[in-house]
């Protein structure tokens, strides 16, 4: 029968991180089951050390710091192809130390299947401010099946995790943020050759452009119409109000300012992208055009 466990030590103890660039958890994957595990390294759960969304925080009052981590678009059924998991037989378990505040990094890291590492920071705190937080993770984990298909998993969580957090520091800004307001930068690219920039400015151009129209036509128009209900089905205002309000946080964007990285090689994954400011592509990317 195929089991996993899922528990939490924060480096510090339980009772005081102090600021957030100390909040950090050590996620321990356990194969509590009777069969080796093929566990998947797919970059949106615990299994990897990316920073994406992986954990919902509750502050004592209710709120909750924002997000400022990766968005990943990947195939779990190519990781497979490719091998890309770790065999966790009966007993065996998988650590790995998640940051859970905003990054000052840029790279790439990996996890091991003995220690704990340092990875991306996700969350900023500025918002929800300093008091006693409650950490649960997301327990889904996809694997390998004796069939090499892939599967769903939801581990065992022993408990939450509950930390203070009393700053002075309550988010550590990325090096690769926006520039500030009032200065105008173009596009910029890591590792891209000449054909993939035009095809990554030609994109950016076109984006700007669609994002722009889809606002201005859904601002002007108030009832149903067939363009609305072909994408997005009955039409109700609350949910023109959701579209509309979708669309204006991705006219908001400037595409032709993004950096696009095109240094990706893992196999399985199109892209890392980083709300607002760097988009990580890879050769699958460019291929499924």
């Amino acid at each position: 029968m195929t089991q996993l466990s899922l528990t939490f030590v924060g480096p510090l103890g339980p009772s005081n991180v102090g600021g957030v660039d100390n909040f950090k958890v050590e996620a321990t994957i356990t194969n509590t089951g009777n069969e080796t595990v093929k566990l998947l390294d797919d970059p949106r759960t615990l299994a990897s050390t990316l920073p994406v969304d992986k954990f919902t925080i509750v502050h004592a009052n209710g709120g909750n710091p924002s997000f400022m981590g990766m968005f990943v678009k990947f195939s779990p059924e190519i990781a497979a192809k490719e091998g890309e998991y770790s065999v966790l037989a009966p007993g065996d378990s998988l650590k790995v130390v998640h940051n859970c505040t905003s990054s000052n990094q840029f790279f790439f890291a990996h996890r091991s299947l003995t220690n704990g590492i340092t990875v991306f920071e996700a969350y900023n705190f500025t918002d929800s401010g300093v008091g006693s937080y409650n950490l649960v993770p997301d327990s889904g984990f996809y694997f390998v099946d004796e069939k090499d298909e892939v599967g769903v998993i939801h581990a065992d969580i022993a408990r939450s995790y509950t930390a203070q957090v009393d700053g002075p520091t309550l988010a550590v800004a990325r090096v690769d943020e926006p520039a500030s307001e009032g200065l105008t930068k173009r596009a910029s690219y890591v590792g891209c050759p000449n054909p993939r920039r035009l095809i990554l400015r030609r994109a950016a151009a076109s984006a700007e452009i669609y994002a722009r129209n889809a606002k201005s036509y859904l601002t002007i128009r108030r009832g149903s119409t067939p363009r609305f209900t072909t994408w997005f089905g009955r039409f109700t205002p609350a949910h023109r109000a959701t579209v509309l309000d979708h669309f204006n946080r991705i006219d908001a964007n400037t595409f032709s300012q993004f950096t696009y990285d095109c240094t990706c090689t893992r196999p399985s994954t199109y892209a890392f992208v980083y709300a607002n400011t760097s988009v990580v592509l890879s050769t699958l990317h460019f291929e499924s055009r």
